[in-house]
This record gives structure tokens, sequence and C-alpha cells, in this order.
């Protein structure tokens, strides 16, 4: 026998798109189409459970954004569930670090085919197609905002012989870029006896190890420029004979985010670069696959263009200009910024041969980018680690990814190179 299952995390329902700008909100469809984003993602979560005619579904935590989650988002919800529930789907939910069971939540009855992971402590239900049981889930919550403790270590499978599946929001082998909240080892899921851990957290789509399958699906819905690509859920097929589990990944985003870099090497005049982020514009477009899309454009490479560039005035001419013909796109585009990561056609290998400060400069940040990913991530976090250990500043700075790292070593090399520009041209 066979049956299908989903898995999905990092709901956020009801977050704001964040760093949109604010010129962004001059286009009704724009603000329409963001506001209801987190809704329509779920929405089509909702029809691939029906479509898959999926046993269950599965909520590794975050489903809302925030734990003072409004009586509107959680009415809507529970009505989601319950169309869900009246096509024979039940539905499995543990809470994360967003929305942990001691946060505020309004007396409201949830349908009978829902069932909440309230406790930290671990527990186990039976799930069922008709009338025969098919597999077991445990799950744990967590209890407050800051889970420190290893909630992993504390699952064990259930006493039937059917398959295991473990709901967990965690974070597993101390991602570097996400807060560090119910941390476990691969190797505490590995050996913990279940044929799937369903976890959430990570926003990134990713498959940890396939024996037994360790999963993040990734959050539903991409929420802000960090977070770009397709965003969705796991579909899993699983034999209940051989505990054999296919899976594969949907997307079901409603809105995209897209970094997309244009290399300025062979452009020479502004007329050839419009037209360049046009085509790339138009590529993101068509791998959306009938989705608006919002993008943020870096100008690299080399280029003579790079003084030319520096005009603040000359940028926002170009930005304007582009979204003047994106916005009028059907779906829509929105470029939410361009980042000038050029630099002057200047031989900064010679340059790191001085002794003078730019030299030495640039032959750190040479270094940095020679280190390996995680050596980066440490090297840098602990000279960052006063800002981050800030009274004030550490409540409102999310963890550095290794996106965000790299560009830390991007504008401080851009940065060196505009004052030896300054320098040549001043001689």
């Amino acid at each position: 026998m066979q049956f299908t299952f989903i898995h999905a995390a990092d709901l956020h329902l009801d977050s704001p798109f964040k760093g949109v700008s604010a010129s962004a909100t001059e286009h009704r469809d724009i603000v329409d189409t963001l506001h209801a984003a987190t809704w329509s993602a779920f929405d089509n979560l909702v029809a691939l459970c029906q479509q898959e005619q999926a046993a269950f579904l599965l909520l590794a935590g975050d489903v809302y954004d925030g734990a003072d989650r409004s009586l509107r988002a959680q009415l809507r919800l529970r009505d989601r569930l319950a169309q869900l529930g009246e096509a024979g789907t039940h539905t499995f939910w543990v809470h994360g670090n967003h929305d942990p069971s001691d946060s505020h939540q309004s007396s409201i009855g949830w349908p009978d085919m829902v069932h909440r992971f309230d406790s930290d402590t671990p527990e186990t239900r039976l799930a069922t197609h008709e009338g025969a049981p098919i597999a077991e889930i445990t799950g744990a919550s967590h209890r407050s905002r800051s889970e420190r403790r290893n909630l992993a270590a504390k699952m064990s499978p259930g006493d039937h012989d059917v398959p295991q599946i473990a709901l967990l929001h965690a974070n597993v082998g101390a991602t570097s870029n996400h807060a560090n909240y119910a941390p476990c080892k691969l190797s505490d899921l590995r050996e913990a006896g279940f044929d799937y851990w369903a976890l959430g957290h990570v926003h990134e789509h990713a498959v940890l190890a396939t024996n037994p399958h360790v999963i993040y699906p990734g959050s539903l819905q991409g929420l802000s420029v960090r977070e770009p690509g397709p965003r969705g859920c796991v579909v899993a097929t699983v034999d209940t004979e051989t505990r054999r589990v296919e899976t594969r990944f949907v997307p079901l985003d409603s809105v995209r985010w897209a970094v997309i870099d244009i290399p300025l090497n062979e452009i020479e005049t502004i007329d050839a670069l419009e037209q360049d982020l046009q085509a790339a514009i138009d590529g993101e477009l068509t791998a959306a696959k009938g989705r608006p899309i919002i993008v943020r454009a870096r100008l690299t490479g080399e280029s003579d263009m790079w003084r030319e560039l520096q005009d603040a005035h000359e940028m926002e001419g170009i930005l304007e200009q582009l979204r003047e013909w994106t916005v009028a796109l059907a779906p829509w585009a929105w470029v939410q910024d361009l980042r000038v990561v050029c630099r002057p056609p200047i031989d900064l290998g010679q340059v790191m041969k001085g002794n003078d400060l730019l030299g030495q400069a640039l032959s750190v940040g040479l270094r940095f980018r020679e280190l390996q990913e995680a050596e980066r991530a440490s090297e840098l976090s602990t000279i960052l680690a006063p800002l981050f250990q800030h009274v004030r500043a550490k409540r409102v700075l999310a963890p550095l990814s290794e996106q965000d790292l790299q560009a830390v070593i991007e504008r401080a090399e851009n940065e060196c190179v505009r004052l030896l520009d300054s320098r040549e041209a001043a001689n």
C-alpha cells in the first residue's frame, strides 16, 4: 500500500514583505499582491493537498509570522484546514520560534482532523486512512520563542509497525545563517529510528539525508531578497510495507524574489546596460512561470562606466526607466534596487603587492574570499561580534547569511577601489 503526505514549514502567514521600497506603494497591483502573498501561497498548498489526495499535511513550525497572531489569521487558517479535513486530509502541526505554544491564542476550536502538538514533551499520534493505520507522527513544539534545548534528543518512534515520522522545528548542525533554536546534530536524527524527519526553521529547501530522510522544505513564500528563487513544499510518497519514501519539491510561492548579476566587462553605454537588464528580467519572469517577481540587480565586473555609475542621479534615472517598463508587464516585475559592485579596470594584483594601506586592505579581502564558507563566517562573525552583541542592535539584527558575508567583503573591496580611483584621479 502507498500513501502520500505533504511537508511544509515556515509559512509566516500575514508577514509583511521586508525591504520593498516605499515607491512600490504607488502601484495598487503590487501592494495588493504582496499583502496577500503568504495566504496565496497557503491556498496553493491546500489545492496541492487536494490534488495529491494527501493522507495528511505536516506543518513544521512558524505557521504564523509572530506570536501576536491576529484572530482573523487564526480563523482563516482554521477554515482552510477544515476544508482539507472535509476532503480527507489530516493536519499535524508543531510550533516554532515565531509562533511558540506559550504565545497568545484565541479560544477558537480547531477541526477534528487537525492535531497541534502544543507541548515541548514529545507526543506520538497515529495517522489512519480509511480506518487502517498508515503512519505514526511524533512531534514536539517550541514552548517559548527561545528554545535552546535539543528537542530531537527526546523524540523516539511509536509502537506500531508502520512508517515513523518525526515533526520538529529545529536547527540541524548549527546552520550559521539561522538562529540556533532547538539545536541538534544530524547524527541525533539519523540514529533515532525514524523513517522521515519533517523539519522547519531553515528557509532554503534542503535534503540533509535520505536514509532516513531528513528534509527542510524551505519557506512556502520568499519574504525578502535574502530568499530568492522557488519556494514551496515537499510531496512524499510512502510504501507502507518497505517504508521506502520518494520525495519531490513543488514550488508554491505566489511572488518570487530574484537576484540578477549583469557583468559590465563588455558593456560600454547606458543603452546597452538597459538592454541587458531587460533581457535578464525577461529571463527571470520566464523562469517564474507566471508569477510576478521582485528583482535586485547587481552590476558586476570591471568597466570604464564605473565612474558614471557612481552618480546617484544617473542610477536613479536608470532605475525609474526600468520600473516604468516592468510594472506594465503581465505578470509585473518590480526592480527593488540596482547595486553597483563593479570596479574600474585597475590591476588589483599589482596594487596588492604594495605595502600601502589600500594594498593591504585588498589583500585581506582576497584572503577572506579564499577561506572556506564556515571559516569565513566564523572570522567575520568574530569581527562583527561587538555589533551583534550590542544590547539594542541585537534585537533587530538578523544572523548574517553567506550572501550577506559576501556582500560585506564586496562592499569593503569596492570602497578600497573607490579610494584608489580617487587617489589616481587626483594625481
